[in-house]
C-alpha cells in the first residue's frame, strides 16, 4: 500500500459543533473514535451527580465535551438532547429587547447593572425550550413524561400562557421585523420565543407576566410523572466581545443570569425528581468577567462545575492524552486506507521524528499547543494544507508551518481578551510585544509599557494597568515565568505570574515567530544579594514621580528610572533627591527632619 501523505489525513474541524453539524451515525462514530476523554473525568458524573457546568480556556475542548456527553447519553440512556447557543440563537435585537423588556433605562444606568435581574426571562425561556423540544419529538418513543392531564396542562400553559391577549390572534403573522400594536413595540423574534405580548413602555406589567408565568410553570412541572428516559439541554457559546460598553455590559449580565438560571432550574428538577438536566459550558475569561458583575456566580461554578485540564503528568511509559488525540486522527486515516498499523507506537514511529529544534518531539508539540486540543487540530490542518505531500511530522514540516501557526495562535489566544478589552486596547497589547524581547524582567516590561504609551493618544486604559495586564496574559498563556531554567505556565496548572527578582517573564514559544520576538542582548542572571559589592557611581537626580507596582516602587527621576523593593521607599516623596549607583545606592532626603542615609540593594536594567 502506498504510504499516506498529509493530504490523506482525517483532520476534522477546529470546532466540534462544526464537525457535528451533520450528525449522521457515521459522523458521530468517527467523532467518538477520535475523541480523547480528559483523564480525571467520569462522563457519567454529569448524568448521575450534580455537575452541570464545564469550564476552561478557549480551545480546551468544552464544546467537544458537551457533544461527547450528548452522544454517549443518546447511546446509553436513549436521551432526548437539545442545544441552546447564546451567540447563535439570540441575535443583537433579541438581547437588546430582553434588556428593554424589564429595564428601558439600561443604557442610562450602567453603573447599577450589578443589581439588574434577568433570571426570570431565562427561566421562562428554558420552560419553553423543554416543551418545544418534547412536542417537536412527540411520539410514543420520545415521551419523557406520562401523557396524563398534568403534562397536558403544563404543555398548554407554557405554549400559550395568556390566551386572552392579542398575541394569540397575530401569532401566525409575526415576521422578523417589529410591528406596532396599539402603540406597543413588539419584536417578532423575541416575542415568538417568549410566547406572549409585551410592551416596552410597561415594565411592571412585563415583570408581572413573567413572574406569573414562571411561578405557574414551576408549580405545574411538579405534578408531572417522569418516565425512564432522560432529557439533556446543553448550553454553549456564552461569549463576550467588547464591541461597545453598552453591548458588553448587556451580554455580561445576560450571561451571568443565564448561568444562575441553569443552576436554579437544575435545583428545581432535582427537587422534583425530574429526568431533565441542563449542562452549560463557560470560558474561563468570560466567567471571570461575569463573576465581577455581581451575584457571585463563581460559587455556583465551584460547587457544580468541572474544569477541563490537560496538564496532568502521565504515567511512565505512556503518552500524553493530547498526543493520543494527534495519533487517533492519523489512526482513523490509516484504517480507512486499509492499513493494519493501528497501534500508537507504530503510528508514532511512522509519522513523527524523534526531535525537532533540539527538543523531544512529543514535548515540543505539547509546549507548542498550550495543552489544548484545538491547537493539535490546528497543526494537523496546517500540515494538510501547507505541506500536502509530506509524509512525516519533522523539522522540515514544522519550519514551514510555524509562522502561520504562530499567527493563528496569536489571533486565537488574544480572542480570550475580547471578554475584557476593547479593540484599541488589544492593539496596544500587540504593540508592547511586537519586536520585543522573548525573555525579559518585570522592570523591563514596565519600561516597555511606558514606551508604548508614547505611540497612542489618547492612551488606552490597559497601559495604565500593567500588573493587571500581566495577570491576564499569564492566565491565557501569552506569557510565562522562568527561574534558573524552570518554566511556569498557566497551561501547566500555575495560577498566577510571579514578578520577583528571581523570576523573568517569557513569551510563549508558539507566539514568538508572529511577534518577531528577539533575544534580549542585555539579559543577565539575577544579581546575588550576598556577593554583590557596593559601587558608588553616583548621579544626583530630583524625584518627579513615585508609583507602586507588585511590591516594587518605581522612582522616576530626571533622565533616570529606578526600581527598588517597596520596603526601602515607604517615605520617599516627589521632589526629594536620590543618588544612583549600579547595584546599591544611597537615599538621602533634603528635608533634615526626614534625613536618611541607608545603603540598599537595587536591580537596575542594563
Amino acid at each position: 500500500m502506498e504510504k499516506l501523505k498529509m493530504k490523506d489525513l482525517h483532520v476534522g474541524m477546529m470546532d466540534a459543533k462544526d464537525e457535528l453539524i451533520k450528525a449522521t451515525p457515521e459522523v458521530k462514530e468517527r467523532f467518538i473514535e477520535t475523541y480523547i476523554i480528559p483523564e480525571n473525568l467520569d462522563v457519567k458524573s454529569f448524568w448521575e451527580k450534580h455537575y452541570c457546568f464545564i469550564t476552561g480556556l478557549k480551545g480546551t475542548g468544552k464544546t467537544a465535551l458537551l457533544r461527547y456527553i450528548g452522544i454517549m447519553a443518546e447511546e446509553e440512556l436513549n436521551s432526548l438532547n437539545s442545544f441552546i447557543l447564546f451567540k447563535s440563537n439570540f441575535n443583537t435585537y433579541d438581547k437588546e429587547n430582553m434588556i428593554r423588556l424589564i429595564d428601558k433605562n439600561f443604557v442610562n444606568s450602567l453603573e447599577n447593572y450589578s443589581n439588574a435581574d434577568y433570571e426570570i426571562i431565562w427561566k421562562w425561556l428554558l420552560h419553553r425550550h423543554i416543551v418545544e423540544n418534547i412536542s417537536s419529538n412527540h411520539g410514543k418513543d420520545n415521551l419523557l413524561f406520562e401523557g396524563n392531564p398534568a403534562w397536558d396542562t403544563y404543555e398548554k400553559f407554557v405554549t400559550n400562557p395568556f390566551p386572552d391577549t392579542k398575541f394569540k390572534k397575530i401569532q401566525k403573522s409575526l415576521a422578523k421585523a417589529t410591528v406596532e400594536i396599539n402603540g406597543a413595540i413588539f419584536d417578532g423574534n423575541l416575542g415568538a420565543k417568549l410566547g406572549f405580548e409585551f410592551n416596552f413602555d410597561d415594565i411592571q406589567t412585563n415583570k408581572s407576566k413573567l413572574n406569573d408565568a414562571v411561578s405557574t410553570a414551576d408549580r405545574l412541572l411538579a405534578d408531572i410523572i417522569p418516565l425512564n428516559r432522560k432529557m439533556f439541554i446543553f448550553v454553549d457559546e456564552l461569549e463576550l466581545s467588547y464591541e461597545s460598553e453598552e453591548s458588553y455590559r448587556r451580554d455580561q449580565i445576560l450571561i451571568r443570569d443565564l448561568i444562575i438560571s441553569v443552576y436554579r432550574m437544575n435545583q428545581l428538577f432535582e427537587k422534583q425528581s425530574l429526568n431533565i438536566k441542563i449542562i452549560c459550558s463557560v470560558r474561563s475569561e468570560v466567567l471571570l468577567s461575569v463573576d465581577a458583575s455581581g451575584k457571585e456566580v463563581n460559587k455556583y461554578i465551584s460547587s457544580y462545575g468541572y474544569p477541563i485540564y490537560w496538564n496532568e503528568a502521565c504515567a511512565v511509559g505512556t503518552r500524553h492524552p493530547l498526543i493520543e488525540l494527534f495519533i487517533n486522527r492519523i489512526r482513523l486515516s490509516e484504517k480507512n486506507a486499509g492499513s493494519h498499523e493501528v497501534t500508537s507506537d507504530k503510528i508514532w514511529n511512522k509519522w513523527f521524528g524523534s526531535t525537532t529544534e533540539g527538543q523531544d518531539m512529543e514535548q515540543y508539540i505539547l509546549r507548542l499547543t498550550w495543552f489544548r486540543p484545538r491547537d493539535i487540530i490546528r497543526i494537523l490542518t496546517l500540515a494538510k494544507t501547507m505541506r500536502p505531500s509530506d509524509e512525516t511530522f519533522d523539522n522540515k514540516l514544522f519550519s514551514h508551518i510555524i509562522i502561520e501557526y504562530s499567527k493563528d495562535s496569536w489571533m486565537e489566544t488574544i480572542e480570550e481578551l475580547k471578554a475584557k478589552y476593547n479593540s484599541e486596547e488589544l492593539k496596544a497589547i500587540r504593540k508592547i510585544f511586537y519586536g520585543y524581547y522573548k525573555e525579559f524582567t518585570y522592570e523591563e516590561f514596565l519600561i516597555q509599557v511606558e514606551n508604548t504609551k508614547k505611540l497612542f493618544n489618547p492612551i488606552p486604559n490597559v497601559l495604565n494597568k500593567p500588573d493587571e495586564l500581566l495577570d491576564d496574559l499569564f492566565r491565557i498563556g501569552v506569557i510565562g515565568n522562568i527561574s534558573k531554567g524552570v518554566q511556569r505556565w498557566a497551561s501547566r496548572g500555575e495560577e498566577e505570574i510571579l514578578t520577583g527578582y528571581m523570576y523573568n517573564i517569557l513569551v510563549h514559544p508558539a507566539l514568538r515567530k508572529y511577534l518577531c520576538s528577539i533575544k534580549n542582548p542585555a539579559f543577565k542572571p539575577p544579581v546575588n544579594k550576598k556577593t554583590t559589592a557596593i559601587k558608588k557611581e553616583e548621579h544626583q537626580g530630583e524625584v518627579i514621580n513615585v508609583s507602586i507596582n507588585k511590591g516594587f516602587s518605581f522612582i522616576k527621576a530626571k533622565d533616570v528610572d529606578y526600581f527598588a523593593p517597596l520596603r526601602n521607599y515607604k517615605n520617599i516623596k516627589n521632589g526629594q533627591n536620590i543618588h544612583k549607583c549600579k547595584v546599591k545606592f544611597n537615599v538621602r532626603y533634603n528635608n533634615k527632619k526626614d534625613k536618611c542615609d541607608e545603603a540598599i540593594e537595587i536591580y537596575l536594567l542594563p
